[in-house]
Parts: C-alpha cells; structure tokens; sequence
C-alpha cells in the first residue's frame, strides 16, 4: 500500500501506519517500508458517507439512539466490516474497519472530539484492529524493566496505568498502555521475556 505525501507514518505494535492528521504528543517516523494500514481521520461530516449510511449496516434505526459503547458488523461480499460507535446521547465517535484490517474510517460529531477520537483508536480500534490481523492482544499496560517486559493486567480500574505511571516515575520506560500486543518470535512472546503482574497484586 503506498503512503500519499500529505499523510504522516507512524509505527504502533509492529504496523506501519499511515493517517492523514497529526496525532497529539505522539512521534512521526520516515520509513520505506510498505504500509500496513491507512487510517483516514475524517470527522464531522456535512453529507452522510456511504459507510455510514444505514442501509450499510441493515440496523433499525432505533439503535442510533442508544448510548453506550456499541460494535456492529456488516456482512459484504467483500467481507465483514466492524463499527466501533461510542453514544452519550449527544456526542458520537466511530471507527469503521475493512475486513482485513488495512483501512480505517474515524467519524465524530464535533471537532472539540478530536481528542477523544484519537485515544479511542489508540486504545480499543488498534486492538479490534490486531485481533483481525492474528495478533493476540491482552488488556495491560507494559512497562521495560532490566530487559524485560512486565505486563500489568487487572480488571478495570484496578490500576493498571496508575501502575505503569509509579514505575515510569522511578526511570522505567512505558512500553505500552491499554493494550499489549504479543507477537512471537523464535524465542516465543515479548520484549525478552513476559512477566505477569496483576494490578494491586503479586507478580506470578
């Protein structure tokens, strides 16, 4: 897949990424290598898009009004397609994914959302989005400590990034939050080797 000149490069979890708006706080990288995934942070949008459109996702339209956090799948000839609809009952973010996980589509209802859009793909759109792709992912935060990576799981809000914070405040790198991508090598999974930590527990 070639990168278009206006977009920016980006590398999460072992992917190429090639999105059309600056992430905030985050680095931009110049790399050769093919892109494994376009992202196309469009936003509010004056004309409804086709991937929009109802008659796309064959839903009733009573489920536009229910909040909550919501996936949806569209079953096409060319496979299934996944939308990622967070609702309050005024403001909504979605993220729509082709079924191989090379294209992503974000839409939210105003531009103050921005923010909110980009850590919603950061978190929950790239894991949907490495679990279409094979990548088995684990809800944790992880953090390099004397060449290794620790993972810190819990369930939510038991700590995990509160965690991850008290170790980088002491000199250890963050590797990643929210979500954990394990690819193996020939060595099996991880960084060097992969510690289980549960939050507000014992390491195992």
């Amino acid at each position: 897949m070639s990168i278009k000149n206006d977009n920016y490069c980006y590398q999460f979890y072992g992917l190429n990424l090639s999105i059309n708006r600056l992430l905030p706080g985050l680095v931009t990288v110049n790399s050769s290598a093919p892109i494994d995934v376009a992202i196309h942070l469009i936003g509010e949008q004056q004309s409804q898009p086709s991937l929009l459109d109802q008659g796309f996702w064959n839903v009733p339209l009573e489920w536009y009004q229910q909040t909550g956090f919501h996936l949806w799948t569209a079953h096409r000839d060319d496979g299934t397609y996944w939308r990622i609809r967070s609702f309050d009952g005024v403001d909504c973010l979605e993220f729509i994914l082709n079924p191989d996980g090379s294209q992503v589509w974000g839409f939210w209802s105003r531009d103050a959302l921005f923010t909110d859009a980009v850590s919603l793909l950061l978190g929950c759109v790239l894991g949907h989005l490495l679990r279409l792709r094979g990548v088995t992912c684990l809800h944790a935060s992880v953090v390099a400590v004397d060449g290794s990576a620790i993972a810190i799981l819990g369930q939510s809000g038991a700590g995990k990034s509160t965690t991850a914070a008290a170790l980088a405040s002491r000199g250890f790198s963050v590797l990643a939050d929210d979500i954990a991508a394990l690819i193996p090598d020939k060595k099996g999974f991880g960084y060097s080797l992969l510690i289980l930590v549960y939050a507000c527990g014992l390491i195992l």
